[in-house]
């Protein structure tokens, strides 16, 4: 993405963290409307709607933005994430999910990822998986060496709940 969008994206969510939701929105469409706008344009373009608590808004900006390619890896990984938590505002837990495993495969190992994947199980009432995602989590992030001490078993508690 070129630097001239960068700066444009920035002006957009200055006006937010100044409280101008509607003005930024407007500034936000007015480069979704461009051609060539990459789509780090489009991921917040739909990061302003979630702000203001317009999920169903969001979600096609975030789905437009993964279809025109997102270089930088949180931004992509924010993309993810965000549009599978407005799938799941919105209900829609099977898209959520979809999404999430969609980051998970280009994003392996993202702890981010799998915590709102545990969510979102969690919202379907997959309680077992949601324990097993969070806690394997968990394992990986930890440097707790007490906690370390029982990683072997906890992975099998967590694999057989």
């Amino acid at each position: 993405m070129n630097n001239n969008y960068r700066v444009k994206i920035e002006e957009a969510r200055d006006l937010l963290k100044k409280g101008h939701p509607k003005e930024a929105i407007e500034y936000f469409s007015k480069l979704t409307n461009e051609a060539k706008a990459p789509g780090e344009v489009f991921l917040y373009a739909a990061m302003t709607y979630d702000n203001v608590g317009n999920e169903e808004e969001a979600i096609p900006f975030y789905e437009e933005a993964l279809n025109r390619g997102i270089e930088n890896a949180k931004e992509l990984r924010d993309c993810y994430v965000c549009l599978a938590s407005s799938h799941r505002i919105e209900g829609n837990l099977f898209k959520s999910l979809a999404y999430l495993e969609q980051a998970k495969e280009k994003l392996p190992g993202d702890s981010v990822i799998a915590v709102f994947t545990a969510l979102t199980l969690f919202d379907g009432k997959e309680f077992s998986k949601a324990v097993n995602e969070l806690g394997n989590t968990l394992l990986d992030e930890t440097e707790n060496k007490e906690l370390l001490n029982y990683e072997r078993a906890l992975r099998e508690y967590f694999k057989s709940i």
